[in-house]
């Protein structure tokens, strides 16, 4: 075997275990993007759980200040009747 033979089988056996090491990173490449693929579902998934959260709590809140907003309407109301009760005591006691 000439030294240029020996150098091919050497070649050879480099990239045969290049070749092996390759198939090994595009094996872990296929399972992180699976895993990314799996990520970025479990996040979306998150985040619509969270928009509808926070989508339900705005309405909530909506709701009970409407319902406070009533019970001041209310009071006002009853402060007006109030204010001409006494008004029209005042007048008679004028």
């Amino acid at each position: 075997m000439t030294a240029v033979e020996g150098r091919l089988t050497a070649v050879e056996r480099r990239l045969t275990a290049v070749e092996g090491r390759l198939t090994a990173v595009e094996g872990r490449l296929t399972t992180v993007e699976a895993q990314i693929v799996q990520l970025r579902t479990d996040m979306n998934n998150g985040f619509s759980a969270l928009s509808y959260a926070i989508n339900r709590m705005h309405s909530e809140i909506l709701s009970r200040f409407e319902r406070i907003d009533r019970r001041l309407d209310a009071m006002d109301q009853r402060f007006d009747r109030y204010d001409q009760e006494l008004a029209a005591i005042r007048q008679r006691l004028a």
